[in-house]
């Protein structure tokens, strides 16, 4: 027993010391930890040298099964399961050299251990300086290439992570990704859909994890307005210009999320609404502005001039711009005119010909002036089915020249 003792006093002096020029502080091999076992070490401080110096051997189960023969506890076991031969730092091999390791064992060493640098030219002359030979040499240049280091990647959660190009796998649920990867240079990647790539370059150095937060912001969204020409736009009060001839204006970029909307042009009427802008993705809008009400004239209506599109039809005619009434949204609306001509009346819309009509003025049988959410609404029955047309200010200018039209020989 007392022998036993002795060998790990011994032992414990050994190891305990500093690493230094003359001592590098190296993992454990399999016989120091049998001896240490059998020595009778106490198993937290046995579990917590495992930890603290690593091992230099790969485990079997006939050597961990020696072990427990031996006394070893399942916790001993179980460190030297998770115990991996740490990797040496430049200044660890640097040691070997200057401490006078021979050379074939620092190489051996180097090899087991690997290294967790770069090793660059001016290192290597380092060491050939410090007695490195070209074994050694060759060795710290072939861990080099292999030396390698975690990087972690915390993002949103799914997301896909791609280094140098290629797919490393997807963020889990918590939005986080666990890799590893050579030491040096990398081009990182994270992509997720509905939101913009995050891109960066990094680099990986040393035995320390590298974490790297990629925040993945929304990707824009398009607004495509539908108008009068001319017509000017603004989102959250800032003016984004106005529509061209066509009466159409693009807006390539804008925040996801709500936003208002107001289109103005001189004479007509103004529209407001809330639009919602999705993420990478198109929103439509159409809004045709209705012409202002003029003061109503004593015979017929000033809205005159209007070629009918039949030659059997007068050259003049009544022509109102409405926007037909499809649903309870707004997106749902669709411009057209209103035309009254040669005892009919039509529906013209060039877009949306679904809904067009062309009846005779006696088939106008019912007339109503509303108010929707205090814009003004006329309901027409024409043929036995009912329309809803919104048409500016004064929609009894449209139901006079109906009533008017219809009364004339």
């Amino acid at each position: 027993m007392k022998f036993r003792f002795l060998i790990l006093i011994m032992f414990l002096a050994v190891i305990a010391q500093p690493a230094g020029p003359q001592q590098p502080n190296v993992p454990l091999g399999k016989d120091q930890v049998m001896d240490l076992v059998k020595a009778g070490m106490e198993t937290p401080e046995l579990v917590k040298l495992i930890r603290e110096h690593g091992i230099d051997f790969d485990l079997s189960e006939d050597y961990l099964q020696a072990l427990r023969q031996a006394g070893a506890k399942d916790t001993v076991i179980q460190a030297l399961r998770a115990a991996r031969p740490k990797p040496l730092t430049k200044e660890q091999v640097l040691q070997l050299v200057a401490g006078g390791v021979p050379s074939e064992r620092a190489a051996t060493l180097v090899k087991q251990h690997g290294i967790d640098f770069l090793a660059d030219e001016r290192y290597l002359a380092t060491l050939r300086l410090a007695g490195a030979d070209d074994t050694l040499i060759a060795a710290v240049r072939e861990a080099s290439a292999a030396a390698t280091a975690q990087l972690v990647v915390e993002t949103s959660p799914n997301a896909e992570v791609f280094l140098d190009g290629e797919l490393q796998g997807r963020a889990n649920a918590q939005g986080e990704l666990t890799m590893t990867a050579k030491l040096g240079a990398h081009a990182l990647k994270v992509a997720l859909n509905g939101k913009k790539d995050f891109e960066q370059s990094i680099m990986l150095a040393g035995r320390q994890a590298t974490q790297i937060e990629a925040r993945l912001e929304d990707l824009p969204g398009k607004i495509v307005i539908q108008t009068s020409p001319g017509a000017d736009v603004f989102i959250d009060g800032a003016h984004r210009g106005a529509a061209d001839g066509a009466g159409q204006l693009v807006i390539p970029e804008a925040a996801p999320g709500s936003h208002e909307l107001r289109i103005s042009a001189s004479g007509r009427q103004e529209h407001r609404r809330s639009i919602s802008v999705v993420p990478g993705q198109e929103s439509r809008v159409e809004a045709l502005l209705a012409d202002l009400g003029s003061p109503r004239p004593q015979s017929r209506p000033v809205e005159v001039g209007h070629r009918a599109e039949a030659s059997s039809e007068p050259s003049t005619g009544l022509r109102f711009p409405v926007m037909i009434e499809q649903g309870w949204m707004d997106e749902k609306r669709r411009a057209g005119y209103l035309l009254i001509a040669n005892g009919r009346i039509k529906y013209q819309n060039e877009k949306d010909r679904a809904h067009e009509f062309d009846a005779p003025l006696s088939e106008a049988t019912g007339l109503k002036v509303s108010k929707v959410l205090g814009m003004p609404l006329l309901y027409l029955w024409v043929s036995g089915k009912q329309y809803k047309f919104y048409v500016g200010n004064q929609p009894e200018n449209v139901r006079d020249a109906i009533e008017r039209a219809k009364g004339e020989p």
